[in-house]
């Protein structure tokens, strides 16, 4: 697993690609409690924090690929409300949204596919509780 920075469940073998703002912290703690995921940084692993970026190998080649994502609107919405309330980012809430569009940046779906041959599955945060009930290795209905 030396140079893998995922989200990723061994046991379960799948990744989860959570850009931000797409209900992946509600996610990651999920699939931390009830699937053994962890944040892996190429050289440990995490289950307190999850990581919006990735590095994939062969080792994860057949993992099933699962991305969590938004309505676009609703996710410029909810990082404007966050770069005006949140202290670490108010110094940059005038570049608002053009700091989000013109930077190289982990909130589209578009940098998350930058080396990937495909994503498997995804999660509508707006269909959040049936997206992740129609993944094949859940049992039965998910309420998050």
């Amino acid at each position: 697993m030396q140079g893998i920075l995922a989200n990723i469940s061994l046991s379960h073998q799948f990744i989860l690609l959570c850009p931000p703002r797409t209900g992946s912290r509600t996610l990651f703690f999920y699939f931390v409690k009830n699937f053994g995921m962890v944040c892996w940084n190429g050289k440990s692993s995490n289950i307190k924090n999850h990581c919006h970026d990735y590095r994939l190998n062969d080792f994860v080649k057949d993992y099933l690929v699962i991305a969590s994502i938004r309505n676009p609107y609703a996710k410029v919405a909810s990082i404007f409300k966050d770069k005006r309330t949140n202290p670490r980012y108010t110094e940059h809430a005038q570049n608002f949204p053009n700091d989000i569009i013109t930077k190289r940046s982990c909130t589209h779906l578009e940098y998350f596919r930058k080396d990937l041959e495909r994503i498997d599955q995804v999660i509508r945060l707006e269909h959040i509780n049936e997206d992740v009930s129609d993944l094949p290795f859940i049992p039965e209905p998910v309420i998050l």
